[in-house]
């Protein structure tokens, strides 16, 4: 499975945003621009490297089960 380059913005985005909004009130935004890149790249990594593996892991058990050839009637 692939992931996209879009999908890795979006979760870096996210973290960064939030990151950054939660430590304005306590050192300013300036302060806290660089700790929010920080965490905006260790979770796009985090979701670039796990996601494929997590997709793969979840597509094995949707496969329907096996169901074994009809018997020929004697």
């Amino acid at each position: 499975m692939r992931v996209e380059w879009q999908e890795v913005a979006i979760v870096a985005a996210i973290a960064g945003i939030f990151t950054l909004v939660a430590q304005i009130p306590q050192v300013g935004f300036w302060t806290a621009l660089l700790p929010s890149l920080a965490m905006a790249l260790l979770a796009a990594g985090a979701y670039r490297l796990l996601m494929p593996w997590i997709i793969g892991w979840a597509a094995k058990g949707a496969q329907p089960p096996k169901t074994p050839p009809d018997e020929e009637k004697l």
